[in-house]
């Protein structure tokens, strides 16, 4: 038996805002038991982990060698946050072990992905777009009112530092695009793009995939969600496919940032997209390292990224 503190849990209305609270020193119990995926069907292999299906309201996720004890235990913090604050996703059950690594036991959730949604339902794109910006605007209203510990400032502020192919100059422009944007407690998905968003059968969204959850300003979580309009081809992503994310992208602005001074529009998409190519440089490098794949792509992926520093960022929303 081990015991993670990871307090208590609770929300309440603070100024408009749901804040979700840790409270005492109360402890969690989790039982690493040990489970075999041995005759369990695979749903599913991504980067991090596979997941497996358990019966039929359950799935277990299983994690790759290397990924450590206080990795699970902190995705277990943010998906318990999440649940307390009322935002829909997949619900975690417990921490399980399978041999040396360790897994996940959570709510096997059903439905389209909004990506399967996107490309089966093109002609509805903006109806999309505003249900998905809806429910990232209702989730973003949801904030700590303590440090958790689950900040994503500083994996950002790494990259600034560490970027192979930035010069000290342009290290300083990071940095200071950084400075730039309010430290705020909202929860945040960190990975919300349209394959990690399901529809379910009572016409609500919920979250799936929820290893990167963070805390901090929404602009670090929108930025997965950004497409750009000056590339023509990107890696793995067909004409057909960029025309429609392209198109979903700008609609779901539209609609999260309804009510906003349209003469600021530009300034804060150029906001988001900075961090978009920098989360994209340094995801990259962290795989990769320095080699000459990476700096191939960074030389296309920071074209036009100082000049649009240079222009102006809007991070005060």
């Amino acid at each position: 038996m081990r015991r993670a503190c990871v307090g208590r849990l609770s929300t309440s209305e603070v100024g408009g805002s749901r804040v979700a609270r840790c409270e005492g020193n109360d402890k969690v119990d989790f039982t690493y038991r040990q489970v075999s995926t041995e005759g369990l069907r695979p749903l599913g292999r991504g980067k991090s982990g596979t997941v497996y299906r358990v019966g039929d309201d359950k799935v277990v996720k299983i994690y790759h060698d290397g990924r450590g004890e206080l990795e699970v235990l902190r995705e277990c913090l943010a998906a318990r946050l999440m649940e307390e604050a009322d935002i829909r996703a997949m619900r975690l059950f417990g921490v399980v072990r399978s041999g040396e690594a360790f897994g996940l036991v959570y709510e096997r959730l059903r439905g389209p992905s909004f990506r399967q949604l996107l490309f089966s339902e093109s002609a509805q794109i903006d109806e999309i777009a505003a249900l998905y910006a809806r429910f990232m605007r209702e989730g973003h209203q949801a904030v700590l009112s303590q440090d958790e510990g689950l900040s994503v400032r500083p994996m950002f502020e790494r990259w600034a530092s560490s970027i192979c192919v930035f010069s000290g100059e342009e290290r300083d422009a990071m940095h200071r695009a950084l400075f730039q944007i309010p430290d705020r407690p909202c929860l945040l998905h960190m990975d919300p793009t349209p394959e990690n968003l399901l529809l379910l059968a009572d016409g609500s969204p919920a979250w799936i995939d929820l290893e990167s959850c963070g805390t901090g300003h929404p602009v670090f979580s929108l930025q997965a969600l950004y497409f750009p309009d000056d590339v023509e081809t990107i890696p793995g992503v067909s004409l057909d496919e960029a025309h429609v994310l392209r198109r979903f992208w700008h609609s779901f602005a539209t609609h999260y940032f309804a009510g906003v001074d349209q003469s600021r529009m530009e300034s804060i998409k150029r906001g988001i997209k900075v961090l978009a190519v920098f989360r994209a440089l340094g995801s990259i490098q962290d795989t990769v390292g320095d080699m000459p794949l990476f700096r191939a792509q960074a030389s296309v992926l920071t074209k036009g990224l100082f000049r649009d520093i240079e222009q102006g960022l809007d991070y005060a929303w």
